[in-house]
């Protein structure tokens, strides 16, 4: 009896623990893409590595025709993005070795750090997917892209990483 009782708040004790452990958004989301898309990338229209907020239609079309215009029609194929009451978060990876590979990734949420909105990566992630890349003879690559779509109550009007116009 005793050696239950022991294992079962040592149980608990664990639980509790590990709760602690796994990051938590700052913000509500919903994710609208999530995929490689294939990019003839040139000097001047490489696609983005980064987190970049988009505020309005206008900035997002912009931005999509040049870099995404196919992934720009999936995503909205199933949702029409409301600009007036949402953000639409673009997030662009690439693996390290961007000449042999790309990989897939997954993410828990995003987090407002430093002023700026970054996506938590899940670390823990095992069922990656490889795109092969061809840099060298044909000069495409693979990248991966999430969209998400956050409130805009969700999101600070301070934060560095908003969608400017060059």
């Amino acid at each position: 009896m005793k050696k239950t009782v022991l294992f079962l708040l040592i149980s608990i004790f664990f639980f509790v623990g590990t709760l602690g452990c796994f990051p938590k958004s700052d913000v509500s989301y919903e994710i609208l893409f999530n995929g490689f898309v294939t990019s003839k990338p040139t000097i001047e229209d490489i696609l983005p590595y980064e987190t970049i907020i988009f505020e309005n239609e206008a900035d997002w079309n912009a931005f999509s025709n040049k870099y995404l215009p196919v992934t720009r029609s999936v995503a909205t194929m199933l949702k029409s993005i409301d600009f007036a009451k949402n953000d639409l978060i673009y997030t662009g990876s690439i693996s390290a070795k961007a000449d042999l590979y790309s990989v897939s990734s997954r993410i828990l949420g995003y987090k407002i750090e430093n002023n700026l909105l970054e996506p938590i990566w899940d670390t823990n992630f095992k069922d990656r997917i490889y795109a092969v890349n061809d840099i060298s003879e044909y000069q495409f690559i693979q990248p991966f892209v999430i969209l998400s779509l956050v409130k805009k109550s969700e999101i600070p009007n301070k934060l560095q990483n908003f969608y400017r116009p060059k």
